[in-house]
C-alpha cells in the first residue's frame, strides 16, 4: 500500500505592520492607514491597532508569494488599489465601499499583469485614472491601460533603478487618443480635453531626470545636472515648477513649460526646453539623503489630493509646503506664490545691488590709493567692478570676505530658488523612514522598525507664518504625532519561537522585546519589555515563561502580571573560562521539574524549580543542581523524551551526549564539517537530528552513535531542525527561505513549503503536531496548519517537476529563434508568464482540433462530389450496372467543438484570451499557426458581415479577434508581404475589418 501523509498549508502570517522593502504607505483618514507587509496590503485602524481589510493575492501553487514593494490608490468614485510586487507583477484590488467592523475582510485581485523582470519600485496614476505608470529595478518604465487591463508600451532609457514617476499635462495629445493610436483605430475615437495628460517625468539612481512624451513614446529631454543618485520628485499644483533631490545636499528647482515655449540658447537649432534649471537650494548635510519629496497645499482633501490646476493665469497660484524626507527627518520648506515670490525677488535684487555698490566703492578707494583715476563711464555696475578688479590685478588682493559667492542671497539672476522656497524647520520622526506619504493636514510615515506613525500638522498656520517665526518652537509645535502603530510585531529580526505545552500560546522574542500570541486568533496578548533575549520556553502550567539573555541571566516571568519573579545571574568570579556569559540555549526536562541551560562560557548548568515564600505568595525560583564543562562553545541542547540523555551541540562541529542523571559522557558524534546550528531528539529516543552550516541535516542513531543518513536538501545553511511529536517526520529550515519535511524512516523528502521571502531562522512545532510556526529575518511569523488533504510522494515529485519545467519555460535568458519582427518585441509591455505559455498551448490545441475537423469536412466534400459525378454518368451504369459504392457519410463533429464550426471554435478561443497575455500568446506562436489563425479570422469576419446584412445578432465579440489580427500583421508583416499567396487574404482583411469595427463601435455607443 502506498504511504500517504497529511499536507501542511500556510494558514496565515502575522507580526508585521509594514515591511522594510515596501516603499509605499497611504491613508484613508488620520485614523485608518494602508500599509504593505509581506505579500499583502492591509488597512489598519490606528486607534485599536487591528487590521480591517487584507488585500491578498490569489493562491498559486507555481509561484512563491512575492513581497509587496509599492502600491498606489486611485482617488475616484470607485477606488482601486494597484499593488506592485518583488517579482515584477502588478495586481489590482477593488477597495470596499465600507470598512468591516466585526471581522477582517480578505479581498483578492480582479486582474494581474506581469511586465517587469525585477521588483516594482514606484507606481503613478494619471489624474484621469486611465493610465498607470510603473518603474522597476530593471531600469524600465511601463505604461498600462487601466480600463483595458493591458500594457501599452515600455519606455527604456534609464541605466539604473527608477525611483519616482509623475504625470504632467500635455498640451496637444490625450490619453484616449494615445490608446486608440496604439490599438490602430485612432479615427474611431475622439479626443477629450479633460484627460490631456501626455507627459511623464521620471528620476532614477543613474543621476538623470527624463521627460517622456507618451504620444510619441520618446524621451524628449534629459536633465543631467545632478551628480548623485536621485530619489525624490515633486511638481507643484500649477505644473510650472519641478523639484528633485537625492544623495546630494541640495534641492534642484526647475521651471516647467510643457508647451515647448522655452528654447535651448546654447544650441544653434530650435530645440525646446521643457525643464529649465533655476538656482539650487542647499540642504543641511546632517539630515542625510533625501528619499522623497512631497508638496502639501491648504485645503487638500482625501478624494483629490494634489489635483493639477493648469487653468490659472499665474505661474505659481497657491502657497504650500514642500516636505523633504530623509532617513530620520522631515524637513519643511515654505513655497510662496507668484505675488510673494516677486516681492522677495525685488528685495533680494535690492540687497545684491547694495552689496555691489559697496564693493565698487571699496575698489574705487583701492584704485585711488595707487594714484590712479578712472574717468570711464560704464553702463552697468557689474562692468565697472570687473574693470576695477582687472585694473588692480597684480597688486594685493582686496579683502571681500563679506561677499559670499555661494550665498543664494547674492544671486543676481532674475529667478532664484530662494525667491519661491524657504527653509522653515525639521521634525525628527525618531525612527528610520522606509515609506512616506503626505495627506491633508498631516503625513504618514512607515518605519523600517515595523511600525507606522501618523502625524498631524496645521498647514494653514504654517503657510501663513511670518518670516521671523520660521523655525521657532511655536511653528514646530504645529506638527505632532497622533498615532503610532507599533504593538503588532517586533521592531527587528525575530531570534526565536516557542509554543506553550497546551498549544494555546506562542512566544516570539527579539533583541528589544518578547511577545506572547494567542495561537487561535494570532493576536498579541502580552508584550514584555525585555532586552537581549537569546532563548525562551514555557514552563509547565502555562503561567510562567523562562528567558535566557545575552547578559548571562535567567529570568522567570509571571505572565499574568508580566513581571520577573526570579532572576538568576552567574557570578563573575565563578566564570574561569569566560569569553562571554550568553545563555545560548535551554531545554526543559521531560518531568518538568528541572531544566538545563548552555552558556557561552563553555558550560551547561542544571537547575531545579523550587517554590519560595515571598511575602504571602509562593514564587517560582531556581536552584543550581549541577554543571558540565565543555571543550568548545555550545550552540544547542536538548533532552531525550525519556529524560535519560542530554545532548549538546558544539561549535567544533561535534555533538556530545551525556547521561542526564550522572552527567557522564555517553557518545561523541562526529560528522559535520561546519558548526552545528540545531539538534533535536525524536519522541521515541531512537534518532537524533542535527543541522549545520555545511547545508546538511544528519540523522544519528542513539544506540551506537552512527550516522543513519545525511540529508542534502537545502541550497544554503540549515538553521533549525525539529521532530514532529510521535513520528519520525523531520522539519528543517534554512537560509534559502524554504521549509522542508522529511520522512526519516525512508529518508525521503515529503514536501517543501514555500512562503518566506528571506532566511528562516526560527521554528516551533505544537505538541499535537496540529500546527507549527516559523519566523524569518523580515520579522514575519507564518502559521502552518495541518490539513485533511492527503499527500503522496509520487504526486509531489511530479508536481515539483512540473513547477521546474514551467519555470524553465518562462525564462528570458534563453533566446529561441522566432520569426517575429524585431520591432514588435522592442517596446512590448508584457513578458512571458506561465499563464501566457498555457494560453499559447491551448490556442494551438484549438487550432489543431479545428484543422482536423476542417480537413475531414473537405475530404467529405471531395468524396461527395466524386460520388455525385459517378452517379450522374448514366452510360457506364447502363453498360456495367450500378457500382457497389455507398454514398460518403458526413463526419461527426468532435466533442471538443461542441457542435461548432471550425471557424467558430477558433474565434471563440481567441475571444476568451485575456488582454494582458494576448501579446505574449501570439509572439510564441509558430508562423504556420499564425497563418491558420489569420485565415480563420477572415472567415469569421465574412460570417460577421453576413450576419450584419441579415440583421442577425452575432453571439461572439470580435474585439479580441480584431486585436489578434492587428498584432499578427504587425509581428509577421515581412512574412505576409513576401508571400504572394497571402496578399488576397490581406486585401479581404482591409475590406472587412474596418466595417466590422465601425459596426461594433456604433453598437456600443
Amino acid at each position: 500500500m502506498v504511504k500517504s501523509y497529511l499536507r501542511y498549508a500556510l494558514d496565515d502570517s502575522f507580526g508585521t505592520v509594514t515591511s522594510r522593502g515596501c516603499r509605499s504607505v497611504a491613508a484613508l483618514s488620520h485614523d485608518y492607514i494602508i500599509s504593505g507587509h509581506d505579500e499583502r496590503v492591509s488597512v489598519w485602524n490606528c486607534r485599536t491597532g487591528e487590521a480591517r481589510v487584507h488585500f491578498d493575492a490569489k493562491p498559486d501553487d507555481l509561484y512563491n508569494p512575492s513581497d509587496v514593494t509599492a502600491f498606489v490608490c486611485s482617488h475616484s468614485r470607485n477606488k482601486w488599489l494597484y499593488v506592485g510586487y518583488h517579482d515584477g507583477s502588478i495586481r489590482r484590488f477593488e477597495m470596499p465601499p465600507a470598512l468591516p467592523t466585526d471581522a477582517v475582510s480578505v479581498i483578492h485581485e480582479d486582474f494581474k499583469v506581469h511586465g517587469h523582470k525585477s521588483a516594482i519600485t514606484c507606481l503613478a496614476i494619471s489624474p484621469s485614472q486611465q493610465l498607470l505608470a510603473s518603474g522597476s529595478q530593471d531600469c524600465c518604465i511601463i505604461i498600462w491601460d487601466t480600463t483595458g487591463d493591458l500594457g501599452l508600451f515600455r519606455l527604456e532609457g534609464h541605466r539604473n533603478e527608477v525611483c519616482d514617476l509623475r504625470f504632467v499635462s500635455h498640451s496637444q495629445g490625450s490619453e484616449s487618443h494615445l490608446k486608440s493610436r496604439k490599438l490602430g483605430v485612432g479615427s474611431a475615437v475622439g479626443r477629450n480635453s479633460d484627460d490631456i495628460l501626455g507627459f511623464l517625468i521620471s528620476v532614477s539612481k543613474d543621476c538623470i531626470v527624463r521627460i517622456w512624451d507618451l504620444t510619441s513614446q520618446l524621451c524628449i529631454q534629459t536633465v543631467v545636472h545632478s551628480t548623485a543618485e536621485l530619489y525624490g520628485l515633486a511638481i507643484n499644483q500649477n505644473e510650472t515648477r519641478m523639484y528633485i533631490a537625492g544623495a546630494e545636499n541640495r534641492i534642484r528647482c526647475y521651471k516647467l513649460d510643457m508647451s515647448g515655449g522655452e528654447k535651448d540658447t546654447s544650441s544653434t537649432y530650435d530645440i525646446p526646453v521643457y525643464a529649465k534649471q533655476l538656482s539650487t537650494l542647499n540642504r543641511q548635510e546632517a539630515h542625510g539623503r533625501c528619499r522623497k519629496l512631497c508638496i502639501v497645499y491648504p485645503g487638500d482633501s482625501m478624494d483629490s489630493p494634489g489635483k493639477p490646476d493648469t487653468g490659472s493665469q499665474m505661474e505659481i497660484e497657491h502657497k504650500g509646503l514642500l516636505l523633504s524626507v530623509s532617513s530620520n527627518f522631515v524637513v519643511f520648506y515654505r513655497l510662496f506664490d507668484s505675488k510673494e515670490a516677486s516681492k522677495r525677488q525685488k528685495r533680494r535684487l535690492k540687497r545684491v545691488a547694495e552689496k555691489q555698490r559697496a564693493r565698487c566703492n571699496k575698489l574705487r578707494e583701492a584704485v585711488a590709493a595707487t594714484g590712479r583715476s578712472v574717468d570711464t563711464k560704464f553702463d552697468a555696475l557689474e562692468d565697472e567692478i570687473a574693470y576695477l578688479e582687472k585694473l588692480l590685478s597684480g597688486s594685493n588682493p582686496l579683502e571681500t570676505s563679506d561677499i559670499d559667492p555661494f550665498d543664494p542671497q547674492n544671486d543676481v539672476s532674475d529667478q532664484a530658488a530662494t525667491d519661491e522656497i524657504n527653509y522653515m524647520f525639521a521634525v525628527n520622526v525618531l525612527e528610520r523612514v522606509a515609506s512616506f506619504v503626505a495627506i491633508p493636514n498631516g503625513f504618514v510615515v512607515g518605519h523600517s522598525t515595523n511600525c507606522v506613525s501618523v502625524w498631524r500638522m496645521n498647514v494653514n498656520k504654517l503657510v501663513q507664518a511670518k518670516a521671523k517665526d520660521e523655525g521657532n518652537s511655536d511653528m514646530v509645535s504645529q506638527v505632532e504625532r497622533i498615532h503610532i502603530l507599533n504593538m503588532v510585531g517586533h521592531p527587528g529580526p525575530i531570534l526565536g519561537l516557542c509554543i506553550s505545552p497546551n498549544d494555546m500560546m506562542c512566544c516570539s522574542f527579539s533583541v528589544d522585546c518578547t511577545k506572547i500570541w494567542n495561537s487561535r486568533t494570532l493576536h498579541c496578548i502580552r508584550t514584555l519589555d525585555t532586552k537581549s533575549v537569546t532563548c525562551a520556553y514555557f514552563i509547565a502550567g502555562n503561567k510562567h515563561l523562562m528567558l535566557g539573555t545575552a547578559k548571562g541571566t535567567l529570568e522567570v516571568v509571571y505572565l499574568d502580571a508580566c513581571e520577573v519573579t526570579e532572576l538568576y545571574k552567574v557570578a563573575p568570579e565563578v566564570n574561569k573560562r569566560s569569553r562571554g556569559l550568553d545563555v545560548v540555549a535551554m531545554t526543559e526536562h521531560p518531568d518538568h521539574s528541572s531544566f538545563a541551560a548552555a552558556f557561552r562560557d563553555r558550560s551547561v548548568k542544571l537547575f531545579r524549580y523550587v517554590l519560595k515564600k515571598k511575602g504571602t505568595v509562593d514564587s517560582l525560583c531556581l536552584k543550581d543542581i549541577g554543571e558540565i564543562s565543555l571543550t568548545d562553545d555550545p550552540t544547542g541542547i536538548c533532552y531525550s523524551s525519556d529524560g535519560r540523555l542530554l545532548a549538546v551541540a558544539l561549535e567544533d562541529s561535534t555533538i556530545q551526549t551525556y547521561y542526564a542523571d550522572t552527567l557522564k559522557p555517553f557518545l561523541s558524534l562526529y560528522g559535520h564539517k561546519l558548526p552545528v546550528t540545531s539538534i533535536d531528539i525524536s519522541s521515541d529516543g531512537a534518532l537524533l537530528a542535527s543541522s549545520s552550516l555545511d547545508k546538511t541535516t544528519k540523522i544519528w542513531g542513539l544506540d551506537f552513535g552512527n550516522i543513519r543518513r545525511s540529508l542534502l536538501g537545502h541550497s544554503a545553511a540549515v538553521v533549525k531542525c525539529r521532530w514532529i511529536n510521535g513520528t519520525h517526520y523531520l522539519v528543517t529550515t534554512g537560509l534559502d527561505a524554504l521549509i522542508k519535511m522529511w520522512d526519516c524512516d525512508t529518508y525521503q523528502l515529503i514536501c517543501q513549503l514555500r512562503g518566506h521571502s528571506s532566511a528562516v531562522r526560527s521554528l516551533a512545532i505544537s505538541a499535537d503536531a496540529h500546527y507549527f510556526i516559523s519566523a524569518s529575518d523580515d520579522s514575519t511569523i507564518r502559521f502552518w496548519k495541518r490539513t485533511d488533504e492527503q499527500l503522496f510522494l509520487s504526486e509531489e515529485r511530479e508536481r515539483d517537476l512540473d513547477i521546474q519545467l514551467e519555470h524553465e519555460a518562462t525564462r528570458d535568458d534563453i533566446n529561441h529563434p522566432i520569426p517575429v519582427d524585431r520591432d514588435a518585441l522592442v517596446n512590448k509591455a508584457s513578458r512571458k508568464t506561465i499563464e501566457s505559455v498555457k494560453a499559447t498551448e491551448d490556442l494551438m490545441r484549438v487550432v489543431d482540433e479545428a484543422e482536423e475537423y476542417r480537413s475531414a469536412l473537405e475530404d467529405y466534400q471531395r468524396e461527395l462530389r466524386e460520388y455525385e459525378l459517378l452517379m450522374a454518368d448514366k452510360g457506364p451504369i447502363k453498360k456495367y450496372g450500378t457500382p457497389d459504392i455507398s454514398a460518403p457519410t458526413e463526419p461527426a463533429a468532435p466533442l471538443e467543438l461542441f457542435n461548432r464550426t471550425p471557424t467558430e471554435h477558433v474565434m471563440l478561443a481567441l475571444s476568451t484570451i485575456s488582454h494582458n497575455v494576448i501579446h505574449e500568446v501570439l509572439i510564441a506562436l509558430p508562423f504556420i499557426y499564425a497563418e491558420k489563425i489569420l485565415a480563420y479570422i477572415v472567415q469569421g469576419l465574412e460570417a460577421y458581415q453576413a450576419h450584419i446584412s441579415r440583421n442577425v445578432l452575432n453571439l461572439h465579440t470580435i474585439e479580441m479577434c480584431a486585436k489578434a489580427c492587428m498584432l499578427l500583421l504587425q509581428m509577421y508583416f515581412r512574412q505576409f508581404y513576401a508571400q504572394s499567396h497571402q496578399r488576397p487574404l490581406l486585401a479581404k482583411l482591409e475590406k472587412l475589418l474596418p466595417v466590422a469595427l465601425q459596426h461594433e463601435l456604433v453598437s456600443c455607443s
